[in-house]
């Protein structure tokens, strides 16, 4: 589906700015050619770069320069599919009017086409910066009612969609979890998406996560692309050799008295593996008390409301891109970044703390490692 769509995009780029333009015809289906290779981004990762289609065996360098031109693509048609509504409006203002077409029009049109070309390569090349630098620590406060007296004040770090694949960096890595021990965080917990690749390939790296320390310990559910990595095989890992406590479909009660909970993905429907169970996952917790979960796909805060006081969750990036976002709101349950009140429940998405080397582009949602503090309402 993604293949077809992308080649979509290329071809409105194609005919709306090259097509019209007075060049040689074998020019012009040069490049229609790049636009179609650049559109086919994920279709070359998979024939070169091995059948593991979120991981592939590619040189960094080779795998960033892919991704930024498959964001120029993308921002140019989202800035040409707004020029063309707008001139679609000048042309029947011109119409009602009953004025003539002015006579540079054509010429203008085409400035524009390639002006917003150039303001896209700018503003991709910004979002590559920004999609692969380190995050920053943000504090929150949150009130829940139940939460215990001997609670008020737990500070929890929050970490998702790390990613960690063939060319994540380790001393990135190293860096992120000196952060989370400086904050000197009460509980650390990890959303999912830890990795995309096979334990052989991607395991030394994911190891450093062993060196994450709290009081109250490092927990963790499974993203999405656990299931696409080698579910079983990570679930083992994670536990015995990144000291990643996982909870699947189950809870379990922190010293201080709240329960911390956790559910696996939907994508475990897929792959034949146990799929979320909100209701199994809080198993023993009563109305009264204090209970948090732990999702990486934030749609669960729908089931989750009436069990739950507060839902910590990933996976949508914080929408990667101001304007994108809007479009993965709306195929998140409305969930995209920040915190939200569903029901009775609050919900706290992550832009997340690393980035997909798949689209490793940030325009205005950056990283983040949240450092929330709990206190009692």
């Amino acid at each position: 589906m993604l293949i077809y769509l992308s080649l979509v995009l290329a071809l409105f780029c194609f005919f709306v700015a090259i097509f019209p333009l007075k060049i040689n015809r074998w020019w012009k289906l040069i490049i229609f050619l790049i636009l179609s290779a650049i559109s086919q981004k994920y279709l070359v990762m998979y024939l070169f770069g091995g059948k593991a289609f979120f991981a592939p065996a590619l040189p960094r360098d080779f795998m960033l320069f892919t991704a930024w031109l498959y964001a120029v693509l993308i921002c140019w048609f989202g800035t040409l599919l707004v020029s063309v509504i707008v001139r679609c409006g000048i042309h029947l203002y011109r119409k009602y009017k009953q004025k003539e077409k002015p006579a540079n029009w054509d010429k203008w049109v085409c400035r524009t086409n390639f002006i917003l070309l150039g303001i896209s390569i700018f503003c991709t090349l910004l979002g590559l910066h920004c999609g692969t630098s380190l995050p920053a620590v943000k504090e929150r406060t949150v009130y829940l009612k139940d939460l215990p007296q001997e609670a008020d004040g737990m500070k929890i770090a929050l970490l998702s969609d790390l990613h960690i694949d063939y060319i994540s960096k380790p001393e990135h890595l190293k860096m992120i979890v000196q952060m989370v021990n400086d904050a000197k965080p009460d509980l650390i917990v990890i959303t999912g998406d830890y990795v995309d690749g096979s334990v052989e390939r991607c395991g030394k790296k994911v190891a450093i996560l062993k060196d994450l320390k709290a009081p109250y310990g490092v927990w963790g559910v499974p993203g999405n692309h656990e299931y696409y990595s080698g579910y079983q095989s990570w679930m083992y890992f994670l536990e015995r050799e990144a000291n990643v406590t996982m909870l699947l479909n189950r809870s379990v009660k922190l010293p201080n008295g709240v329960y911390l909970a956790g559910t696996t993905d939907p994508a475990a429907k897929r792959f034949w593996e146990e799929i979320p169970d909100v209701e199994k996952a809080a198993e023993g917790i009563k109305p009264e008390d204090c209970a948090i979960l732990l999702a990486h796909h934030p749609k669960l805060a729908l089931k989750a409301k009436d069990f739950f006081d507060f839902q910590l969750s990933g996976h949508t990036h914080g929408g990667m891109i101001l304007g994108m976002d809007l479009v993965v709101k709306l195929m998140n349950g409305g969930f995209v970044s920040g915190l939200y009140q569903v029901g009775n429940m609050q919900l706290y998405v992550t832009n997340g703390t690393y980035i997909w080397s798949g689209f490793p582009i940030r325009f205005g949602r950056p990283s983040e490692i949240p450092l929330i503090t709990l206190r009692k309402k």
